[in-house]
């Protein structure tokens, strides 16, 4: 029994492919986003925003209410149509990552941002563009 299970389950381990997909296999066309809840800003990804503005709405994000925010206040300021929108979140936490929001406990959310005013404009310049020329790879 032994040695033909161990060669059947041996079998069974090689037929599947056990890699974690990487941003390079990932090539989801959809959306990133920038949502904006008092001072504090979210940069995310998602096939319908609209949809993860809602959900968004309707959690307690523990960041927001340390600061004294409700999630329920976020709005959507802009959003970008891409061709791969993993890489795309990811560039975009990339370049604005100095702008992380560190909370009170020292703590740096992995999804919240406090951007300027600049900040901003660069996010929206960059939706701009796409409405203007289609799809944006970044």
């Amino acid at each position: 029994m032994g040695r033909h299970h161990m060669n059947t389950y041996d079998r069974m381990l090689k037929s599947v492919d056990r890699r974690w997909p990487t941003l390079r296999d990932c090539q989801d066309a959809g959306y990133v986003y920038l949502m904006r809840c008092g001072h504090l800003y979210k940069i995310g990804r998602s096939l319908n925003p609209q949809d993860r503005l809602r959900v968004f709405k309707a959690t307690n994000n523990k960041y927001l209410l340390r600061e004294g925010l409700n999630s329920s206040d976020t709005e959507l300021i802009g959003v970008i149509k891409v061709d791969n929108m993993f890489k795309a979140e990811r560039d975009m936490h990339r370049r604005f990552a100095a702008s992380r929001y560190t909370g009170y406990s020292g703590k740096t959310s992995p999804e919240l941002f406090v951007l300027s005013d600049q900040d901003v404009t660069v996010f929206l310049s960059l939706s701009d563009c796409n409405a203007q020329n289609g799809t944006l790879v970044l």
